[in-house]
């Protein structure tokens, strides 16, 4: 779970759209259906609300032996259906197993401090953790000290585009993130030895994730149609080989109504629709 969080906080080092949680009114809900290959049965796997004001609610069908005080869910904006590719996704609220998680921005989109509740050992524990941040100009960032202690330094082109994002841990260079167009494009690990040095990204002209290569054995692509995501491919780079894919279909009003996993050989392994309310 540390691990999990030091992913999420790392993505809030990035600049994104600042946006108050307001969970007021609801647009629509959609239901997601986990159907059995087999007799072909429906079980509900989880739920989505979107409110008016452009944030979406996930709460996922917890297991009978999964046990949280909170509940399995989290509060984003857009970008949920490719949360676990995409290196942009927005998170604002997370709960994950014991804890339950509150984000809050400052005006120019940038994390600002951080709300933590925790069940350890059966007590209660809360934090606040204050984000130690220095701007050169406005919304042009200086240095950001996240909440794992990484100071990351930032860097602009002639034009204030966003171009280089250093990132040291106890004075030492330990990631270097590339961007063109705010589009994170490259990263680089100055001190791994046994694992990937450098990661690639590439984006459409919508500035959408088409391409990721941050996996030592795996890279994934990316196709839309004029709906949203259409298929997700991943890559088994040693053959170039595809291993697993997801295709989307959606109805004529742009919803998804319909999502499938296929394993190797093209293998359903499992089934979802959707409806909406």
């Amino acid at each position: 779970m540390k691990k999990l969080f030091s992913i999420i906080l790392l993505l809030f080092s990035h600049p994104i759209l600042a946006q108050e949680i307001d969970t007021a009114q609801v647009k629509l809900i959609r239901y997601e259906w986990r159907i059995d290959k087999k007799s072909k049965d429906s079980t509900l796997a989880g739920t989505l609300k979107e409110y008016k004001s452009g944030l979406f609610k996930i709460e996922r069908e917890r297991l009978s032996d999964e046990k949280s005080p909170f509940g399995s869910y989290y509060i984003s904006g857009p970008g949920y259906e490719t949360k676990k590719e995409s290196p942009e996704f927005k998170y604002i609220v997370i709960t994950v197993g014991n804890t339950y998680r509150r984000n809050y921005f400052d005006e120019y989109g940038y994390l600002d401090s951080i709300y933590q509740e925790s069940y350890i050992d059966g007590q209660k524990k809360k934090w606040n953790i204050k984000i130690e941040k220095k701007y050169k100009r406005k919304g042009k960032l200086e240095y950001l000290i996240d909440a794992d202690g990484n100071r990351n330094i930032y860097s602009y082109n002639a034009f204030g585009k966003l171009k280089r994002i250093e990132q040291f841990k106890d004075s030492v260079l330990n990631k270097i993130s590339f961007f063109k167009n705010n589009d994170l494009t490259s990263e680089k690990f100055p001190t791994r030895r046994k694992y990937k040095k450098d990661n690639f990204y590439e984006y459409d002209k919508k500035h959408r994730i088409v391409k990721r290569d941050d996996d030592d054995y795996d890279s994934y692509k990316y196709f839309y149609n004029s709906f949203g995501i259409e298929r997700i491919e991943r890559i088994y780079k040693k053959r170039n080989a595809i291993m697993e894919y997801r295709t989307f279909k959606y109805n004529a009003q742009g919803q998804l109504i319909k999502q499938y996993f296929f394993g190797h050989k093209n293998k359903l392994q499992s089934e979802y629709h959707y409806t909406y309310k």
